[in-house]
């Protein structure tokens, strides 16, 4: 996918730049990031990305940490409540294309290349860490009682349950009172 120069350069390493051995680069993605995807299922949020890479002669391997929060709507209710972040993923970026590795998380990059655009493996990573539905913890966030009710998931008070309307069997009607009585 092609994007906007100024933009992929934001979200980029200087390959060159980078010395062998360790070191860490970080990114902030926010609400501007997911405005250059048309599908993007995230528009507000503050992620944190975090890469942690030993860079060797011939592959850097990348240690990526996913931290923040990013607001998608509740799959109940419809309203928004913010999602939490704490991922981790590994991503090998070979320069030799006849080398084989022992993983499937390889990706081979020309060694002539400058800059190593990031922008979709963020992108990807961050949307890879949302769950199928979208129903967080009651601690996050709680849906209006009317919808609750409308889906079968609380009962109003006056109400009579299934089980109160139906006949007991006699049978169990007496095991409840001699129950009862026990109590």
């Amino acid at each position: 996918m092609a994007y906007d120069k100024k933009f992929a350069r934001e979200y980029s390493l200087n390959v060159p730049l980078l010395r062998v051995g360790e070191q860490v680069e970080t990114f902030t993605v926010s609400a501007p990031f997911f405005e250059n995807f048309e599908h993007s299922l995230i528009h507000k949020g503050e992620i944190n990305v975090s890469i942690h890479i030993q860079k060797m002669k011939g592959h850097m391997d990348t240690n990526w940490h996913i931290t923040g929060w990013a607001e998608v709507n509740c799959d109940r209710c419809g309203e928004p409540y913010p999602h939490p972040f704490d991922v981790s993923y590994k991503l090998i970026y070979s320069f030799r294309e006849n080398v084989k590795y022992d993983t499937e998380e390889v990706i081979h990059i020309d060694p002539d290349d400058t800059q190593l655009s990031l922008v979709q493996e963020i992108y990807d990573f961050i949307h890879l860490s949302l769950p199928m539905r979208f129903v967080p913890d009651p601690e996050v966030h709680i849906c209006d009682e009317a919808v609750l009710k409308a889906l079968g998931l609380i009962e109003d008070e006056g109400e009579e349950t299934e089980d109160e309307e139906e006949e007991i069997d006699p049978r169990w009607a007496a095991l409840k009172k001699l129950k009862d009585k026990l109590d």
